[in-house]
């Protein structure tokens, strides 16, 4: 039992390979981000696990994945006001604005902004709001100016309010205040959150039998895959079906009538299989030509930082089921607002060792990929002569 033990641990062993990548830095930021293309899904474990950044020195580099990018849009909605009166009061100068919201709806405002003459003044000004132009509550203390340089026409409100009644008071006044127009304003964050796109297309090969056409796409082992593309010139309407999705494409070209949806759409999650294939059912028409196929995945940056674009490798091991957590990613809001280098890479060799070498040539690759194959080779050899050795041995028993 032990020598079985033994033998399964060789050959999981010689299985074990890295797939590395040299990382070309550029750019004069601290931080960099490398992108992740097919070639690099296609031999990485869907969760990131085994996956290092590491310099000549074998010294693992932090990193953290970014897949999607912060989008807020500001949204402004207004609501002009209406003055309905102005008096003095002392040394004050008030205006008081109101307006009618529709019946069961509140009108919502987190500022108020004015419009004055072409002539320039400063002045300190007091907010109050009312539900019923009969009982004021203060906002806010601020002020009002505008010079030939500068004008602060607008107060925002600290809080988002539901008055619908409004009194300027301008203090310290001698002659009114002549306003032009004036509105009450609502700005709101409409946060959300964009994934990174990026289309390729790939090889396939397309058969058809009968009156089913079956096209299967290659080097998709990993990838979230958001839609797929088919590239023709053919007038046609028909369904098209993979993975437990139909859908009925079309690409209709007439004078009277122009459409066109080529496009099957995706879930998005990872996809686990090297090549998917698609099902065209022509019904007892020919089979169409279609020229290429588009793929639109999601994908992911690698962010970390080499701030002397030091010399650094991707390896990424398949059944290393290890998934580094890095401090970087408890700061990585802070590491997003700086600028970050886009940098490129190239592949090197699979190999057995979690750090490429120096001065790799094209004649050390090819001996290197020799050599790995022969260990191959022997091990399952090796294997097979130890097995049939220990069942001999098990039998006599």
């Amino acid at each position: 039992m032990k020598n079985k033990l033994f033998l399964l641990n060789l050959i999981i062993c010689f299985s074990i390979f890295a797939n590395s990548y040299k990382i070309i830095s550029s750019g004069k930021h601290d931080y960099k981000a490398l992108k992740l293309t097919p070639e690099i899904y296609n031999n990485i474990n869907p969760n990131f696990s085994g996956i290092y950044i590491q310099n000549l020195n074998k010294k693992n580099i932090p990193f953290f994945t970014l897949s999607s990018s912060e989008n807020i849009e500001i949204l402004k909605e207004e609501h002009t006001l209406t003055l309905l009166n102005s008096f003095f009061k002392g040394n004050n100068y008030f205006l008081d604005y109101g307006l009618t919201p529709k019946e069961n709806t509140d009108i919502l405002s987190n500022a108020i902004t004015f419009s004055f003459d072409d002539k320039d003044f400063f002045k300190e000004v007091e907010v109050f709001g009312s539900y019923d132009n009969v009982k004021w509550e203060k906002i806010k203390d601020d002020s009002l100016y505008k010079t030939p340089n500068e004008i602060k026409n607008q107060i925002d409100f600290d809080n988002i309010l539901k008055y619908n009644f409004f009194r300027i008071k301008f203090k310290n006044v001698l002659n009114p205040i002549k306003i032009l127009d004036s509105k009450l304003i609502l700005f709101q964050n409409n946060f959300s959150l964009k994934k990174f796109e990026e289309t390729f297309e790939p090889k396939f090969t397309y058969k058809t039998e009968n009156s089913l056409s079956t096209l299967e796409i290659f080097n998709l082992k990993n990838l979230k895959i958001k839609s797929i593309e088919f590239i023709t010139d053919d007038i046609f309407k028909r369904e098209f079906s993979s993975l437990g999705v139909t859908e009925i494409l079309y690409n209709l070209n007439f004078k009277s009538n122009k459409k066109s949806n080529t496009t099957m759409h995706f879930s998005g999650e990872v996809f686990k299989e090297n090549s998917i294939k698609i099902y065209i059912k022509n019904n007892a028409d020919h089979e169409l030509n279609i020229k290429k196929v588009r793929v639109t995945y999601y994908l992911d940056y690698l962010i970390f930082q080499n701030k002397n674009n030091d010399p650094l490798f991707l390896n990424c091991f398949s059944n290393d089921t290890n998934f580094l957590i890095f401090d970087i990613v408890n700061y990585k809001t802070e590491v997003l607002k700086e600028s970050i280098d886009l940098v490129k890479y190239e592949k090197i060799i699979t190999t057995n060792t979690t750090t490429p070498k120096k001065n790799i040539t094209k004649k050390n690759i090819e001996h290197k990929t020799a050599f790995n194959l022969l260990i191959i080779a022997l091990g399952v050899f090796l294997s097979i002569l130890i097995l049939n050795h220990l069942s001999k041995n098990y039998n006599k028993k």
